[in-house]
């Protein structure tokens, strides 16, 4: 069973006061997840939140060429998921565990009503969601960059062919 001094490790709940954190509890699991298991799929409809809180979860989307592109890692500690908690409430990539993980899991249904109630939590978890996405749009970039320079309609024509 999780506890008051669990959750506030969790950095989104860091610093709550404890009624708050109290009514999180009835609604937050604990799950162990083995390697390799898939945790959610692109597309799918978003019911859940999830915190890591040990192990190594990748995020994932379609190439295009019938592959899989990883755009991130989660790190224990970091929230993922987040499409259960804004609308249109679908995954837009999907999540598998690297190794075996723990990770709490939340109905986004309950946390969304707990945030109504708990301004505090609200802002607590945006606040952490903002940073994770932040983080994740700045990997993104790097990637996009690194794609573009590589291309070929970007090099520099060799001065001996012109």
């Amino acid at each position: 069973m999780l506890s008051v001094r669990m959750l506030n490790r969790i950095p989104a709940f860091r610093g709550l006061d404890d009624e708050s954190v109290q009514d999180l509890l009835p609604v937050v699991n604990r799950v162990e997840i083995a390697a390799y298991q898939p945790i959610f799929q692109e597309d799918e409809d978003a019911k859940k939140i999830y915190f890591l809180e040990s192990g190594k979860v990748i995020i994932s989307i379609r190439d295009g060429a019938g592959g899989r592109k990883t755009v991130s890692v989660v790190r224990p500690g970091e929230c993922f998921g987040r499409s259960a908690l804004v609308p249109p409430f679908v995954f837009g990539a999907s999540a598998h565990a690297q190794e075996p993980s723990e990770v709490d899991v939340i109905d986004g249904d309950a946390l969304r009503l707990r945030m109504r109630k708990h301004p505090d939590l609200a802002w607590s978890v945006f606040e952490a969601l903002a940073a994770t996405i932040a983080e994740r749009l700045a990997g993104t970039r790097v990637q996009l960059l690194t794609a573009t320079l590589a291309s070929p309609l970007h090099r520099k024509p060799d001065p001996r062919h012109i």
